[in-house]
C-alpha cells in the first residue's frame, strides 16, 4: 500500500514540478514509478548478491524494497531539478544571445 503512495504521490509531484519548468510532464509522471522499481530491483540483486539468508524475511525486504524505491525516487527528482535548471540556462543564454545581436544591427 504504502509503495502506491510512493508511486502515485511522486508521479504527481513529478507532473506538477515538470509543467511548471515546460518539460514534458508525462514523461516524468512516468519516472517515479520506473525508479521506484528500479530501486527495489537493485536493492534485491544486492541483497541476493551480499546475504542471501536474508531472503526468507518478508518483512525485512518489504522494508528496504520501501526505502531503497524511495531513494530511488528521490534521486530522480535530484535529476529532474538539474534538468529543468540547465534548461533554464540554456533559453536564458540564448535570449541574451539574441537581444547582442538584435543591438550589433
Amino acid at each position: 500500500m504504502l509503495e502506491i503512495g510512493i508511486i502515485v504521490g511522486g508521479g504527481f509531484a513529478f507532473y506538477k514540478y515538470a509543467k511548471e519548468h515546460n518539460l514534458l510532464a508525462w514523461l516524468w509522471a512516468i519516472i517515479p514509478a520506473l525508479a521506484y522499481f528500479a530501486g527495489a530491483f537493485v536493492a534485491g540483486i544486492i541483497i541476493a548478491l551480499v546475504a542471501p539468508e536474508i531472503l526468507n524475511e518478508q518483512i525485512l525486504l518489504t522494508v528496504i524494497a520501501l526505502f531503497s524505491g524511495a531513494l530511488f525516487v528521490g534521486i530522480a527528482y535530484f535529476i529532474m531539478t538539474k534538468v529543468a535548471s540547465n534548461k533554464q540556462q540554456n533559453q536564458d543564454s540564448f535570449q541574451s544571445d539574441l537581444l547582442d545581436d538584435e543591438m550589433v544591427d
